[in-house]
């Protein structure tokens, strides 16, 4: 992969694998910074909530049903502050870290910390890996599907283990 490009997009429809394709792709790789996001459970096994896990491991809930926000997306309310405060401790990476986001979608872009972070790492001489949202979009998530210094991967069920050596062989093109 050329430094021209060397950011790697993953999107696709919700339930497709892409944190779980982003998650399996940075084990492999020691010297990394960024976060997950992962379901929260309740009862019944039912999603009711999000929670970001940074690479050394810092959690926070950013949405959940029971959460009162101003910032809603669909039953969730989203912890704008919480997510922040998260966040700080990303922008302090080393030249050789993989940066990594999974989501850049609806709930966080209400931060506009986040949006700060997204534009650090993109433009940063690191490798990026982000999740981007397919089923949500504004002027934020235009500009990045137009940038020429990304690589795009549409993941679908069908797909995802075919894209996930792909990416995983970019990765080494890049040691």
């Amino acid at each position: 992969m050329s430094k021209e490009r060397k950011n790697i997009i993953v999107t696709g429809m919700p339930r497709t694998g892409k944190t779980t394709l982003v998650e399996n792709s940075i084990s492999l790789v020691a010297e990394k910074q960024g976060f997950l996001t992962k379901e929260i459970r309740g009862k019944d096994n039912e999603r009711v909530g999000f929670e970001s896990i940074t690479a050394d491991g810092a959690c926070a809930v950013i949405a959940h049903v029971n959460m009162p926000s101003p910032h809603k997306v669909g039953k969730y309310g989203v912890d704008v502050s919480a997510f922040d405060a998260l966040l700080y401790g990303l922008f302090n990476f080393e030249e050789k870290d993989l940066l990594y986001i999974d989501e850049i979608g609806q709930m966080e872009l209400f931060s506009a910390l986040f949006r700060d972070l997204v534009l650090v790492y993109l433009n940063s001489p690191n490798q990026l890996i982000a999740t981007l949202t397919s089923v949500y979009s504004d002027d934020f998530v235009k500009q990045i599907r137009q940038r020429n210094d990304i690589v795009v991967f549409e993941l679908t069920t069908q797909n995802r283990e075919i894209v996930g050596q792909e990416i995983n062989r970019l990765f080494k093109r890049q040691d």
